[in-house]
């Protein structure tokens, strides 16, 4: 199994392709949105502030790259991202992944702002250095679909990221 190194922390091959791909680092181009009405989960709703605000837990990742097409499946609370959009327009990120074997626990968390412009969610971090633009693919009462594409150090990538909506009421 290859091993990557972080400073003085050791990780798995996957650990450590999740954990680059989650970082917001870098902005991508988007393509346009599609246009679902019947989607299952919950009724569509327009991406307006108001149908974004709330509690978003992490379900899957989907992963493109030039060499393969694989899916992150988040069934277990050992990883998760929690992504929390409040109507005053700030967001955070929790990222958590637990200790396994001789990988280190992992736990980041990213705050900022966000907006929504047509079809696009837009994060921008506190520090106002990184920003990141998703394609709302699809927003129902109870989901929400991310994407992501583009193309860094001339290699392509894309992710597409589906949420659940969590009431804590």
């Amino acid at each position: 199994m290859k091993k990557f190194s972080l400073g003085t922390r050791t990780f798995s091959l996957s650990t450590f392709c999740l954990m680059m791909i989650l970082s917001l680092f870098c902005t991508l181009s988007l393509s346009s949105c599609s246009d679902d009405d019947d989607e299952p989960g919950g009724s569509s709703v327009s991406a307006s502030d108001a149908n974004l605000v709330g509690f978003w837990h992490i379900s899957s990742i989907k992963f493109v790259d030039e060499e393969e097409t694989w899916t992150e499946d988040f069934d277990d609370q050992r990883y998760y991202i929690r992504l929390t959009l409040k109507e005053d327009h700030t967001y955070s990120e929790v990222t958590h992944i637990a200790a396994d074997g001789d990988e280190e626990e992992y736990n980041n968390t990213e705050t900022g702002t966000w907006e929504v412009t047509g079809s696009k969610l837009i994060l921008t971090e506190s520090n106002g250095y990184f920003y990141s633009e998703w394609e709302i693919k699809t927003l129902t009462t109870s989901s929400l679909v991310l994407y992501q594409s583009g193309t860094e150090d001339g290699i392509y990538e894309a992710q597409t990221r589906t949420y659940v909506k969590v009431n804590l009421f």
